[in-house]
This record gives structure tokens, sequence and C-alpha cells, in this order.
């Protein structure tokens, strides 16, 4: 029948009994829980709005005193939904399209990267195929003066497409032209076999555009050489003066002579 005051306050104490007390004996009107105040109120209108609420907030509850609090809190949340549900929309179009351009924006790195790696690989296949290249050249001119084998085929074949390239552009013009390119060692007997072919198809070439009175002059000009040439000291300024099929006129031949041979050409 004895009361232990120590045991029967810490009882009170831990069922909630005084806060109870205190709520009823302040007479709030509205009591609920943090997530239905947080759904209607907080979660829209903003924190700002506890500073001007009388309302008090314990440990799972809030508690309001007047009436006319939670109305102004209801009236509140009507007037700023219109501004609310804009905000909302703002936010949300914000988040797409910053979400729509992160996407863009990986896409274009990832294509950026991309495109960056395969510029990459091509200058270095570029660089790589240069120096073997040159490695093989330099190779091949250690062993220009050996036979053919694998060290000196790259040059040798380098060597004869640069001198057969020289020649196309250096051709003779004529059959007095006797200029050549000097050939590598590894084409001396190809280079001679290709200057006597230039030399014959020059030649022909030039026989096809004769005419018959430049061939009888020519023919002329064999036999005085096999004639005159190093018997005459002259000689060799008469060679290039043609010569004349006579040296009269038809004004100092006699008529008769004339008409007896019949307008035929005096040679």
């Amino acid at each position: 029948d004895r009361f232990d005051e120590v045991l029967i306050r810490h009882q009170v104490k831990y069922l909630g009994l005084m806060e109870n007390l205190r709520v009823r004996r302040a007479g709030f009107a509205y009591r609920r829980k943090y997530e239905v105040f947080l759904q209607r109120a907080l979660h829209r209108l903003g924190f700002l709005l506890l500073r001007f609420l009388l309302l008090s907030i314990y440990r799972t509850k809030i508690f309001i005193r007047f009436p006319k609090t939670l109305f102004a809190t209801e009236d509140a949340l009507e007037v700023r939904k219109q501004s609310l549900a804009t905000k909302m929309q703002a936010t949300w179009r914000g988040f797409y399209r910053r979400k729509k351009f992160l996407h863009m924006k990986h896409s274009a790195i990832t294509i950026q990267s991309w495109w960056r790696g395969t510029l990459g690989r091509r200058k270095a296949a570029k660089k790589k195929w240069a120096a073997e290249t040159i490695r093989r050249f330099i190779k091949g001119f250690i062993y220009r003066n050996y036979p053919r084998c694998p060290e000196n085929e790259y040059f040798l074949d380098y060597i004869r497409f640069s001198f057969l390239m020289n020649l196309k552009r250096n051709l003779p013009k004529t059959v007095l032209d006797k200029s050549w390119p000097t050939p590598p060692p590894s084409l001396c007997e190809a280079s001679q076999l290709l200057r006597q072919l230039c030399m014959q198809n020059m030649v022909w070439s030039y026989c096809k555009r004769i005419s018959p009175e430049w061939k009888q002059q020519l023919e002329q000009k064999v036999i005085a050489s096999e004639i005159f040439k190093d018997k005459k000291d002259n000689y060799p300024q008469s060679v290039p003066r043609l010569f004349i099929n006579t040296r009269l006129g038809n004004e100092e031949i006699n008529a008769k002579v004339l008409q007896a041979l019949e307008n035929e050409a005096i040679k």
C-alpha cells in the first residue's frame, strides 16, 4: 500500500502522461503527426511559415493552439497552389532538360573520344609505316651493290621507278638530241635498249613525216658526203646549204629549148 514516489514519477514520465497533461492544460485544438502535417503544409509552404505559426513541436506530433492558425495555413495553401504547380513544372522541366543535356553531353564526349582514338590510331599507323619505309630504304641503300635480296629489293625498285619517271620527263625530242639520263648500275643494259628503241622510234617517225623533196635533198647530201668529205676544205661549211635544181632562170633559157622540154623541170 505504500507508493514509491521515484518509481511512480519514472512510470508517469515513461508513459508520457506529463506531456499529455501539459497539452490538455494548454488547450491545443490541432494535433497531427509530422507526416500528415508535412504533406499538407511544410512540404508545400516551406519552412519560413513556421516562423509565423503559433504551434508547438513535440516528439511525434505537432500541436496548434488556435483554429485560426490552422485556417490561415489552409488559406495560404490554396493561394500558393498555382505558384507551387508552376514551380513544380519548372523544376521538372529543368530536371528533364538537364538530364537530356547530360545524356547528349555524354554522347558527344563518347563520339569525340572514339573519333580522337581513330585519328590517333591512323596517325600512329602512318608514323609506323613511314618509319618502316625509311628503315627499309636505308637498309637497301647499304646493300645496294649486292645482288637482289629481301634487304635491298625495295631500294632497287624505288631507284628503277625513279629512273623511269625521270626518263619519261626527259626523253630526247629530236634525232639530233643525244642527251640521256644517267641510269643506275642495275639498269645500264635496260637503259641502252631503251635508248636504241627511242632512237629507232624517232627515226621512224621522222622518216614517216619527210617529204619527197626533202628526201631527195638528203640523198644528194649523202652522195656529196661520200665524195667531198675530208677531201674539200670548205665542205663542212656547205653542208647546211640546200641543193637547188638549176642555177638558170626560165628567162635565161632559149624558148625553143623550153618548148622541147615541155615544161619539164631542169636538173
